[in-house]
C-alpha cells in the first residue's frame, strides 16, 4: 500500500472518520471547559487501542487492518460532536 492509498483512504475513503474523530479529539477539548472537558477527553484511551491494533494488524499484512478503526471512529467522533453541541445548547440556556 503506497502513501497515497494511505492519504486517499483517510481523507476520501473509510478513513475519513478517524480523521473527523481526530480533529474533533483537538478540537472540542479545548472548547470546553470543568468536567464537560474531562468527558470529552474519555474516548482517547479506547482509540488509542484502536490505533494500536489497526497498526499491529497492518503489520501483519491482514486485509482486515481497518476493522476497528472503520466501527470505532465514528462511535468517537458522534460521542464529541453530541458532547459540544449539547453542552453548547445547555450554557446558552443557563
Amino acid at each position: 500500500m503506497t502513501l497515497s492509498d494511505l492519504l486517499w483512504f483517510f481523507i476520501t475513503g473509510w478513513g475519513l472518520p478517524f480523521t473527523v474523530y481526530t480533529f474533533a479529539q483537538i478540537f472540542v477539548p479545548l472548547r470546553l471547559r470543568g468536567a464537560w472537558r474531562w468527558l470529552s477527553l474519555l474516548p482517547i484511551p479506547a482509540m488509542a487501542y484502536v490505533v494500536y491494533a489497526t497498526v499491529a494488524a497492518f503489520n501483519e499484512h491482514s486485509n482486515m487492518w481497518p476493522i476497528l478503526l472503520i466501527i470505532a471512529s465514528p462511535v468517537a467522533a458522534l460521542f464529541l460532536v453530541l458532547l459540544f453541541f449539547l453542552t453548547r445548547n445547555w450554557h446558552d440556556a443557563v
